[in-house]
């Protein structure tokens, strides 16, 4: 279930505690459950891939 704060916090898209971010994390899981067919969310994977090649952009801006 989900609290009154916790749809306020969706609703606004502002999550002010870890609560809340993890009550949005769970909402978010659960929204897209019918659509991956059981299979899991791999979007940890995404972000890695693209994580390293950000922060090594924004070194070199920052040395230039």
């Amino acid at each position: 279930t989900f609290t009154g704060h916790h749809l306020k916090a969706l609703a606004s898209r502002e999550f002010p505690d870890s609560d809340a971010l993890r009550a949005a994390k769970r909402f978010t899981r659960i929204a897209l459950k019918p659509y991956l067919g059981g299979k899991p969310l791999k979007s940890r994977e995404l972000f890695r891939q693209f994580l390293p090649a950000r922060a090594a952009r924004a070194d070199k801006t920052n040395n230039d």
